[in-house]
């Protein structure tokens, strides 16, 4: 019913434009208009990649491609925090998280770009120089490279209530192995916020009527 009334008054949800932009960019009869795309955007970036669905990352994909369908992990630029997506806004997926960096980092090896993960320092007092400390960590003759660069910087939360998460959360969630739709803990570290902050803790007996 509800595919005949859009169908009836020609309306096109989200998914339906999803799928047409997918279908219009597999479409060898439109196989021109995937290449004027691949030739005017050179670099794609994606923010908040947490909330990207398979099907957004398949168009994605499709664009930073060469015409062998072979991704430039060098022109792609993803920023994302895996954790946040088992909410699943919009369809986001963690193990499409997980499959989506593995993938970068065999097409970064296969083009011989690949560069180890590494973290960024904390912060210091006032501002922050990620720059500087980027370009000191590329290789000798600054050729570019392709990996995956760790923020653990928290610019929000007062430092005792991290303390207190980094603590809790490496106990409670720590393991040596991951299935592919969990999220790992990460460290975090208290950058900006001079609060000192406060955790309160609510004990329940469990045995209490």
């Amino acid at each position: 019913a509800y595919r005949e009334e859009k169908a009836k008054e020609h309306y096109l949800d989200f998914q339906d434009l999803q799928l047409k932009v997918l279908a219009l960019l597999k479409s060898p009869r439109h196989a021109h208009i995937l290449s004027e795309l691949r030739e005017k955007y050179l670099y794609v970036m994606v923010d908040e990649f947490q909330d990207t669905n398979a099907l957004q990352w398949e168009i994605v994909k499709l664009i930073a491609s060469d015409d062998q369908n072979n991704l430039f992990g060098d022109r792609l630029f993803i920023v994302g925090d895996e954790k946040q997506a088992i909410y699943s806004f919009r369809g986001g997926d963690v193990s499409l998280f997980g499959k989506v960096k593995q993938e970068l980092i065999a097409t970064n090896q296969k083009r011989g770009t690949h560069e180890k993960p590494f973290t960024l320092a904390a912060a210091g007092e006032n501002e922050k120089d990620y720059h500087q400390e980027y370009r000191e960590k590329l290789p000798a003759d600054h050729a570019v490279k392709a990996g995956e660069i760790i923020f653990s910087d928290n610019f929000r939360s007062a430092a005792e209530p991290i303390h207190f998460f980094n603590l809790f959360f490496a106990e409670l969630m720590g393991q040596e192995f991951y299935e592919d739709y969990e999220a790992r803990p990460q460290r975090l570290l208290c950058s900006g916020n001079r609060r000192k902050g406060s955790v309160d803790l609510l004990l329940v007996d469990r045995n209490a009527e």
